[in-house]
């Protein structure tokens, strides 16, 4: 889903009287490349900026290699630590 599209479905909840607390995101196991894997991350605080806090969610497992080889769980791990640090500084999204 692109943001734009996201940003008025939780702007039309929010005008019928829900609460929304997070947005979820699937990677999925498939995704090889860990600098893909966390375009999620770059869209959820564009959330928050506009529409107040907004904590985030990512869904999907990490990569198993069916195929072809998959990145190391270190690798992804640096990825995803890397984006949280880049686009949410110290309000980093907790687990729920």
């Amino acid at each position: 889903m692109r943001s734009g599209r996201g940003r008025g479905l939780l702007t039309r909840a929010r005008r019928l009287g829900l609460r929304p607390v997070a947005i979820a995101f699937h990677v999925g196991s498939q995704q090889l490349d860990p600098q893909r894997g966390i375009l999620g991350y770059v869209v959820v605080p564009t959330f928050s900026n506009s529409l107040g806090r907004v904590g985030g969610q990512r869904r999907g497992g990490f990569p198993v290699p069916y195929a072809t080889v998959a990145p190391q769980l270190p690798v992804l791990a640096d990825a995803i630590t890397s984006a949280l640090t880049r686009y949410f500084g110290a309000d980093r999204p907790g687990s729920w």
